[in-house]
């Protein structure tokens, strides 16, 4: 991201899933062997970020986990990584996603859980927060949330004038030429519709999204 005030890096993380189960194989500390690969991809990027040593910030684009009641072991994987990155001096913006949260209206998501902003930790479980991640820089997050809600949501989220404007959002894409839904291929609980004319380019320097992360074209 290149602005008056220099240039400046953003790593995009999404659809961590952390607490995702497939199989019966267990490692030897009796940890299913997808939720250990899980883990472990997860500290290869945290690792490859501390590594570079030119990042500024990280975003992460919704689903940090993979249920909205997480068990202890995620829970304690995605603090004490996301606190690596912030006791480096790497500030963390997160949203969430549709995995993130349950259909209860009065449940917050899991991913507030992460949430230390004194730690310099920021996980969104509200509709729509704004932050000025770098001078004259605004990233604008959208979190998952109800159909009825989200959809009122959108009629707020608006650029700042004068300025770089980023989005980051969680959920499924209407193609604007050929007007079909763009979703996940396996049923996914929960999705939401991102409006295309809110991806325009005409509104955002930027957009970094989250939630279709299967191995195809989109």
């Amino acid at each position: 991201i290149m602005n008056n005030h220099g240039e400046y890096i953003l790593a995009h993380l999404s659809d961590l899933h952390l607490g995702y189960k497939a199989g019966r194989k267990i490692t030897s500390q009796g940890i299913n062997w997808r939720v250990a690969d899980g883990y472990t991809a997860f500290d290869e990027c945290v690792n490859q970020i501390l590594e570079d040593g030119t990042v500024d910030a990280v975003l992460v684009a919704g689903d940090v986990f993979h249920v909205p009641e997480p068990d202890m072991n995620s829970i304690v994987i995605a603090q004490r990584e996301f606190r690596r990155l912030a006791d480096a001096g790497i500030p963390v913006y997160a949203i969430a996603g549709n995995h993130d949260k349950s259909d209860i209206r009065s449940e917050i998501a899991a991913s507030a859980v992460i949430d230390d902003r004194d730690a310099g930790i920021w996980s969104h479980a509200e509709p729509y927060a704004v932050h000025e991640i770098f001078p004259g820089v605004f990233l604008h997050m959208v979190s998952h949330h109800l159909f009825s809600d989200q959809a009122a949501t959108w009629e707020y989220v608006k650029p700042r004038e004068n300025a770089i404007n980023i989005l980051t959002a969680h959920g499924t894409m209407m193609d604007p030429d050929t007007r079909t839904i763009i979703h996940s291929d396996a049923p996914a609980p929960r999705e939401r519709i991102i409006p295309s004319e809110m991806v325009s380019q005409e509104n955002w320097d930027y957009c970094l999204l989250g939630h279709i992360h299967e191995r195809r074209y989109v």
